[in-house]
């Protein structure tokens, strides 16, 4: 499974990059990779602090290894199934007082997809923050009715300009997509990637303004169709990983600059910009279950000077194959 840390996926099929964090200062608020959970419908919520308004439906759960040739082990769902609502929600209480804690910066990252309606009836899914009091603040909203990602909160709904990868049922097609989000509670703004890819930076966070903190995070599931009956699709939001740190000021996050590989299968090369102060290295592997560190030049280390960072993998590499970048503080 993917473990902590700030990642970037390139690539969602055949070639995944991804980006971890390896500092020490950031505390983690809440994560899991849902290895410990029990598989089987309405067992997401109810395990593990987690909480939703439907257990009995079957609309979210727990799946094992749901594709066949990407063994990712336990990953949660919400969807599919019908509900019995027409707005569905998994969550998981933080409670972070950026007053109390001092640290203002709170960072939420995802390994998560949409997996595509059969049918025509799509619908729209969330991933929603709310505060201690329970009011709602913000979303991202991946709106499967037209496959673009939005970001909301209590007054607006805007485009991204970006728009998701969909799953394919019908053909075996799964996405897989790394959901990246930074919060400046004391700011009130925050900023979102996805796979590397910008979606705004520096938006407002909740419409009320002001100094806010962070209760709760949400996936959450929205039937497009309730009339005159309630037509839900047979879509659904898959989630492989959810982690929530608290952020101190000066840790900062890290992003590839570029990611190519040559034709037929040549040179994957990764240029990402080092940062003083820490070491880097270059991992990878076949199945996102064992990594190596064996690459030559894969190892960057005691970095001094800002300026950015290459390596090229020449060797000769399965049709599918996986990075990520470690960053550590230099001892």
């Amino acid at each position: 499974m993917l473990r902590s840390g700030i990642r970037v996926c390139l690539s969602c099929v055949f070639l995944t990059l991804l980006i971890h964090s390896g500092s020490a200062r950031a505390a983690l608020l809440y994560g899991t990779d849902f290895e410990a959970f029990n598989v089987g419908d309405n067992l997401w919520a109810g395990t593990d602090g987690w909480q939703g308004n439907d257990t009995t439906s079957g609309a979210q759960g727990i799946l094992q290894d749901f594709v066949g040739n990407l063994p990712l082990g336990k990953t949660a769902y919400l969807g599919y199934n019908p509900p019995s609502g027409a707005f569905t929600t998994v969550f998981r209480k933080i409670d972070h007082d950026p007053v109390a804690s001092g640290i203002p910066v709170v960072s939420f990252d995802s390994f998560l997809g949409v997996q595509d309606s059969t049918h025509g009836q799509r619908d729209r899914f969330y991933i929603s923050f709310y505060n201690i009091a329970g009011d709602f603040q913000a979303a991202l909203c991946f709106d499967n009715t037209d496959g673009r990602i939005y970001r909301e909160n209590a007054v607006s709904r805007v485009h991204t300009g970006v728009e998701f990868i969909r799953g394919n049922q019908l053909l075996g097609f799964v996405s897989l997509q790394l959901l990246d989000v930074r919060i400046d509670l004391a700011a009130n703004q925050w900023s979102a990637s996805i796979d590397g890819i910008p979606l705004f930076n520096g938006a407002d966070f909740a419409a009320a303004g002001g100094l806010q903190n962070l209760g709760a995070i949400a996936a959450e599931w929205e039937i497009a169709k309730t009339s005159p009956t309630l037509a839900p699709g047979n879509n659904w939001l898959f989630v492989a990983d959810w982690y929530v740190r608290s952020v101190p000021q000066g840790v900062e996050p890290f992003t590839i600059e570029s990611f190519s590989r040559e034709h037929n299968g040549g040179a994957a090369t990764i240029v990402w910009r080092g940062q003083p102060g820490f070491d880097y290295r270059v991992e990878h592997s076949d199945n996102l279950l064992t990594w190596h560190d064996d690459l030559p030049g894969s190892s960057f280390p005691g970095i001094v000077d800002d300026a950015p960072l290459e390596f090229s993998d020449a060797s000769a590499t399965p049709r599918r194959r996986f990075y990520r970048v470690v960053r550590s503080p230099t001892p």
